[in-house]
């Protein structure tokens, strides 16, 4: 397996809320997005059945965004999955 990859977007329910006297003028909502992608992990198959998964590594990035513009970007180092899961 190559390489897989997964996103999610969130709408935390944490916000900032601008006041004026105070009243609240706006409430500003940010969506929050992120990724996984999971490189170089191996299937062990024996007469057709996965055996075994031996892990790689994961990418894990994410960004924050204000009405579809992007304000903030994060990218981490890969991250190496020790080890590997046997399969019954």
């Amino acid at each position: 397996m190559n390489s897989n990859a997964c996103q999610s977007e969130h709408h935390p329910k944490n916000y900032v809320e601008i006041k004026i006297k105070e009243q609240t003028v706006k409430k500003i909502e940010f969506t929050m997005r992120l990724f996984f992608k999971l490189n170089s992990f191996v299937l062990k198959i024996q007469k057709g059945d996965i055996k075994e998964i031996q892990t790689g590594t994961c990418e894990v990035g994410g960004t924050l965004e204000y009405e579809g513009v992007r304000i903030a970007e994060k990218k981490f180092e890969p991250i190496s999955l020790p080890g590997s899961v046997t399969v019954t």
